[in-house]
């Protein structure tokens, strides 16, 4: 006797591109009195981990969990050192490719 077993299904969500150059280099003017241009790299890298994030990959041996550990882990750090930041991130449904006849 088989029995069956509900199933949920969550709908996969998607997101495009965020920059957080123009946010952070406005907080570290006005909050800071100081260059944002001196903190470029540091921008930089931050914006290349969310892309590693959202692509998974950035090298051979590192999986897509830990690129999310560690953007997660940044967005963290980043929380604490600039509370009154915001960033919009986009969220959509991603929608199924439409079926092959």
């Amino acid at each position: 006797m088989a029995t069956s077993v509900p199933l949920l299904s969550a709908p996969l969500k998607t997101t495009s591109d965020v920059d957080f150059t123009g946010a952070l280099r406005q907080i570290i003017a006005t909050s800071f009195g100081e260059s944002p241009d001196s903190y470029a790299a540091e921008i930089a890298a931050l914006n290349r981990c969310r892309q590693d994030a959202l692509r998974g990959s950035a090298g051979s041996d590192v999986t897509a969990r830990d690129l999310l550990y560690k953007y997660f882990g940044q967005l963290e750090l980043l929380e604490l050192r600039f509370p009154d930041i915001r960033v919009p991130f986009p969220w959509s449904v991603a929608r199924p490719a439409p079926p092959r006849v």
